[in-house]
């Protein structure tokens, strides 16, 4: 009886019969795999950007409205109160208070003393008005004291006052360029103000 030594590298595989398999040789990718690779990287990165870009162009837009909400606001309240908080439209008197023809003025009669009096002989006119697309105020028409109220970042586009018996009503709109793009943005404010009797 004759006997075979076994290969220490066949040793514990069972006899198969058949070629082995090949180990793994380590080959690469294919040119179509490859190209579809690249054409999904460019898709998902085509997304990415725009979506990049339009939270960029959304938060632009989001701080110059906040900027022109904020100078609309300041500018309604320096109508209200006066550019030093003194003489505005909250002091005019009910009787004197003149809108323009066009709605984009108004002429009014304060008390130029610091408590009120019920005498009009003390009385000045003020004069507040929208021109070239900012707003000015007269504390005093016979002089020429002009003061602008807009701060200048964005163009005031209008300004209307409405009266009626008790109280004016003053609505603002201000457009600013959106730096970059040719879309504009705008804000639109109203308030009213009570006169005084």
């Amino acid at each position: 009886m004759v006997r075979h030594k076994r290969n220490r590298a066949t040793a514990g595989r069972p006899a198969t019969g058949g070629p082995s398999r090949p180990r793994s040789s380590g080959r690469g990718f294919s040119l179509v795999e490859l190209l579809v690779a690249i054409a999904v990287f460019a898709v998902v990165m085509t997304a990415v950007t725009a979506i990049f870009i339009g939270g960029l162009r959304t938060r632009s837009e989001g701080a110059e409205n906040m900027t022109l909400e904020r100078e609309g606001s300041i500018i309604l309240e320096r109508v209200m109160r006066g550019l030093y908080g003194k003489g505005g439209l909250r002091e005019a008197n009910s009787g004197t208070a003149v809108l323009g023809d066009d709605g984009a003025s108004i002429w009014f009669e304060v008390d130029r003393n610091s408590t009120p009096t019920k005498t009009r002989a003390d009385d000045i006119t003020s004069l507040i008005y929208l021109s070239n697309g900012e707003v000015y105020y007269r504390p005093d028409t016979s002089a020429d004291d002009v003061q602008r109220i807009s701060l200048g970042k964005g163009h005031i586009e209008s300004l209307q006052f409405a009266r009626t018996a008790t109280r004016v009503d003053i609505s603002i709109k201000l457009v600013s360029d959106l730096p970059g793009t040719d879309r504009q943005a705008f804000i639109h404010l109203t308030k009213s103000v009570a006169l005084r009797n």
